[in-house]
């Protein structure tokens, strides 16, 4: 996983600067990267773009240029899926490591039809030249090293997926958009967004400093997420605070049952990978009492599905809902 230094920007004040900079706004300039490099883009990178016949968007490995209105267009991780499926788009291909049962019901429901291309890590570009795309959404790293065989299929556009935090997966959403000429459904679906996520904020009590831990439990490994992290920072979204074992320097830390003692949430959201775990073991320590989530009965499990692997508007607003009914009951 990245490293991330400094303080990140409160999401909320971030996403009400997609709500003032909108898709259709701005001069229309960004920078361009070469091959290898990654420029990050915000919410007015390809501002001006949409109504253009032909568009120049910027992404996070250069820019590409995109004629008409692409309606073949193939996903290469779910979060690109996340930002189609929210303003009506259907891709014709998908990574979906090969296993429909990795989309979320309720983006399922909207691309029915679509072909899987194989694994998001290594997708299949055989199956994916085959589908003729206009448009291919790729991510940063896990697709740096096939960029130029993507876009030698078709315009290919690149965002960090894999890596992303709640603001930057809106930014990615925004340029796909941009790339779609589809920049109002997407102003709408935003606007829709915030008003969802504020709704959910609404029931937390007011004044209430919830702290949290948020941790995937494998069968041989306990790791925890970090404020950057994008599970995380939704829930920062929401006024939550993540009892992180660092700085927040790494957005993903695996932690030895001595150092979650010691760190001591009064919250934990833990997601299982496996039908037995670490955690699971830990459970026959003594130790695993001492923490105050286990204690006062606030271990919440949730869905792998939802909170690690899935990235999106739509995702964000499942956790969201997954927290508030888990802590507040509504």
């Amino acid at each position: 996983m990245r490293t991330k230094y400094g303080l990140a920007l409160i999401a909320t004040t971030v996403l009400a600067g997609v709500a003032l900079a909108g898709c259709t706004t701005g001069d229309g300039t960004g920078s361009t990267s070469a091959v290898g490099q990654t420029a990050k883009v915000d919410a007015s990178s390809n501002a001006g773009a949409c109504g253009q016949e032909t568009r120049s968007i910027t992404h996070e490995l250069g820019t590409t240029e995109i004629k008409g209105e692409p309606q073949r267009v193939v996903a290469l991780e779910f979060s690109f899926v996340d930002a189609l499926a929210s303003i009506g788009v259907k891709p014709v291909g998908v990574a979906d490591d090969n296993d429909q049962k990795r989309i979320l019901p309720q983006v399922l429901d909207q691309i029915a039809g679509y072909t899987s291309v194989g694994l998001r890590q290594s997708p299949n570009l055989q199956q994916i030249s085959a589908l003729k795309p206009d448009l291919i959404i790729a991510d940063t790293e896990r697709h740096k090293a096939i960029y130029d065989q993507l876009k030698g299929i078709a315009p290919t556009i690149a965002f960090d997926s894999l890596n992303a935090s709640y603001q930057e997966n809106l930014n990615s959403a925004v340029a796909i958009s941009q790339a779609l000429n589809r920049c109002a459904a997407m102003d709408e679906r935003l606007r829709k967004h915030r008003d969802t996520m504020a709704a959910f904020k609404a029931k937390i009590p007011a004044g209430e400093k919830t702290k949290y831990m948020f941790g995937i439990a494998s069968e041989k490994t306990f790791a925890v997420y970090t404020g950057d992290a994008y599970a995380t920072s939704v829930l920062r979204e929401l006024g939550l605070e993540s009892v992180p074992p660092t700085e927040g320097q790494n957005t993903r830390v695996e932690l030895s049952l001595e150092t979650f003692v010691a760190t001591d949430p009064p919250v934990l959201f833990v997601a299982k990978s496996a039908d037995k775990t670490l955690f699971d073991q830990w459970q026959t320590s003594p130790l695993i009492r001492q923490v105050t989530a286990v204690k006062e009965h606030r271990v919440y499990p949730v869905t792998q599905a939802v909170w690690s692997r899935w990235r999106g508007i739509i995702c964000a607003e499942l956790i969201a809902q997954d927290v508030i009914t888990k802590l507040y009951g509504g």
